[in-house]
């Protein structure tokens, strides 16, 4: 019997008057039967908090599985991200080995044809030098000649040297 229904119980018992126990007795009898209530509500009450974990254990596993879902979804997708990165990197990786290759040879080629002209330009240097008569006394371009192997620059560097010693080496005729 619930807490009301004895509470109820009392308070009509010390109210009433000896004349009314008989009928409080039947009265009593249909209160106990009429007010069982308190067992009502806590059955129902047991049984919605039951309903009630249950449907929370339900939303929190469905809730778990769209999460885990979602997360393997991402994780699926980042793989696939880095897949991505990973190819582009690899493709740019052999793109700028290709083009350094081809920066290379054309440097090279460069390199080659300046070399070539640089040695022209020297033989060329070298040759209009070799045809050149050398001061002999101070190695400048000479502009007198005096004999097969003897040239000077100016009328002073020949005397010079004249006294020197090529007047004693010369084989021009005198």
């Amino acid at each position: 019997m619930g807490i009301l229904a004895v509470f109820f119980l009392q308070v009509t018992e010390s109210a009433a008057s000896p004349s009314d126990k008989g009928l409080d007795k039947n009265a009593n009898n249909k209160l106990e039967k009429a007010c069982d209530c308190g067992a009502k509500y806590d059955k129902a009450i047991k049984d919605l908090h039951t309903r009630l974990e249950e449907e929370h254990k339900k939303d929190k596993n469905r809730t778990l599985k769209e999460f885990s879902e979602n997360l393997r979804k991402e994780l699926q997708m980042e793989n696939e991200k880095q897949k991505y990165l990973s190819s582009a990197l690899e493709k740019l990786q052999q793109e700028h080995q290709e083009a350094m290759r081809k920066l290379q040879e054309e440097i090279e080629a460069k390199h080659k044809l300046q070399i070539k002209n640089i040695t022209e330009e020297h033989k060329n240097f070298l040759s209009e030098t070799k045809k050149k008569q050398w001061c002999y006394n101070c190695e400048n371009e000479a502009i007198y000649h005096c004999c097969w192997n003897t040239s000077y620059c100016s009328v002073e560097c020949q005397q010079v040297h004249w006294h020197k010693e090529h007047k004693r080496t010369c084989r021009r005729k005198r």
